[in-house]
């Protein structure tokens, strides 16, 4: 699998009120880049609020995503947060929140490689000194360089 990850798709110490203002953000990015159709946007927010993707692990991390049908390339955006923001948490209640500082956004166009990809990164977010050194990276280029790690090897910066 081919994945964009990039500069461009990549946001250092972001300000954003709260989580759908982070998720509006990027999904623009990666609409601008030609990575989402249209619909991304709606259905990514919906999704959120249904299925909630904030982790309590590493100094909180959100990994939103959506339905294969919106995206026309596969791509990851990530986004440091300045201040953290709340998500819900994943397989939580309803009730349950959790300080989110880095989100990493999926969109894949197939459906078989969301859990791959899923599992890839939540194992690789576990590692608190990882995590902890993309929250302080100062440069786009140090996230990317770092989150690649996480994936599959054909993974592209364009």
């Amino acid at each position: 699998m081919s994945v964009l990850l990039n500069t461009e798709l990549t946001n250092v110490n972001a300000e954003a009120a709260d989580r759908d203002q982070v998720l509006t953000a990027m999904a623009h990015q990666l609409d601008e880049s030609g990575v989402t159709n249209a619909g991304f946007l709606e259905a990514l927010l919906k999704r959120e609020e249904n299925y909630p993707t904030g982790l309590p692990i590493s100094g909180g991390v959100a990994i939103p995503h959506t339905d294969p049908q919106y995206v026309t390339r596969d791509a990851l955006a990530v986004t440091t947060l300045r201040t953290p923001v709340l998500f819900g948490q994943m397989g939580g209640s309803e009730e349950d929140e959790v300080s989110v500082s880095v989100v990493i956004l999926m969109a894949l166009s197939n459906a078989d490689d969301h859990l791959s990809m899923l599992q890839n990164i939540v194992k690789s977010i576990q590692d608190g000194d990882l995590m902890k050194t993309i929250r302080n990276a100062a440069e786009p280029e140090e996230i990317v360089s770092l989150v690649r790690a996480m994936i599959p090897s054909d993974t592209e910066a364009a």
